[in-house]
């Protein structure tokens, strides 16, 4: 059933408590489309010469929350896809928040990449708990595989970038491709990078960042196996796609220590080289909390796409 009015209403007044944020938005209403579906193409604000396209509303799934916008690229030719996943503490939030806040992983348009921002379910603590939203980006996913080509996409190198709990989700579905089959988490379609800004790494560490925990898992909360499985740095290991890891270190909705303990596990795995920690500690305040991407080394993350897209990680 689509969210009324109430529903969002509740789930804003959830993201203030949770995520202690007063900038996140709701998901606005949009009728039911079939998957594949194409919306007109019409320019990204600021429309002008190498200005990026846009087809919004795009259907990818079944459910009225399952809509994407796909933005192909200004510049660099068309080498990839990268999926962005927004944030809102797992209860609001909408498209167009990495387009604010995402800093060179949006300017990726500029070299090539093309955009596929995704809306999924959000979660009251009772219903679409975890893994709902997991389920929604790796159908998205399934979507730029499938029906991209159709859409200007180019899917030699796919990515999965998000932030806040955007980022835990996009973390989940680069880290849960090569999960046994079977598992709490669903198995996604397998990516070649994933990126997560200020992600949710570790819901079972009490204290810091665990409350998050508590409304998306709902009733399950206490279980420490759902908990664990809900934790992307519990899915560490070998096989992985390359991760790249963002925070500020003047966050206070998700403390840097999470990033920290992404970063130590995968070290602890011998998995240092697979993990790519940018901490922000420069610059403004704005870009040391918990938005970092305008603090982000550009170059830095410029490097690494490129190697990803080269297969050299």
């Amino acid at each position: 059933m689509h969210p009324t009015r109430t529903d969002r209403a509740r789930r804003r007044v959830l993201a203030l408590v949770v995520a202690s944020l007063s900038a996140l938005g709701t998901t606005g209403a949009a009728a039911a489309r079939q998957p594949g579906s194409e919306q007109t193409a019409s320019p990204v604000p600021g429309d002008g010469p190498g200005a990026a396209r846009v087809e919004r509303d795009v259907a990818y799934g079944p459910d009225p929350a399952h809509l994407l916008d796909v933005h192909l690229p200004t510049g660099g030719g068309n080498r990839g896809v990268i999926v962005l996943v927004h944030g809102g503490g797992f209860v609001s939030g909408s498209r167009g928040e990495l387009f604010e806040h995402g800093g060179p992983v949006v300017r990726q348009l500029e070299r090539g990449f093309a955009m596929v921002d995704v809306e999924y379910r959000l979660t009251d603590g009772e219903r679409d708990t975890f893994p709902a939203a997991v389920e929604d980006v790796s159908l998205a996913l399934a979507w730029v595989r499938t029906h991209g080509a159709a859409h200007g996409l180019v899917t030699d190198t796919v990515l999965v970038a998000g932030s806040s709990a955007g980022g835990t989700i996009a973390a989940l579905v680069g880290l849960a491709g090569n999960d046994p089959p079977g598992g709490p988490v669903p198995r996604p379609g397998t990516v070649d990078g994933w990126i997560s800004l200020a992600g949710i790494h570790d819901l079972v560490t009490p204290g810091g960042a665990a409350h998050f925990g508590v409304t998306w898992l709902g009733s399950a909360s206490p279980d420490p196996a759902l908990l664990a499985a809900a934790s992307p740095l519990t899915h560490l290991d070998g096989d992985d796609p390359p991760g790249y890891v963002v925070h500020g270190d003047h966050d206070t909705v998700v403390p840097v220590a999470q990033a920290e303990a992404m970063l130590a596990a995968g070290e602890l795995r011998g998995l240092g080289d697979r993990l790519t920690g940018d901490v922000v500690d420069r610059g403004p305040g704005s870009c040391r909390w918990h938005f970092p991407g305008c603090g982000m080394d550009r170059a830095a993350f410029d490097a690494w796409v490129d190697r990803v897209t080269a297969r050299r990680v």
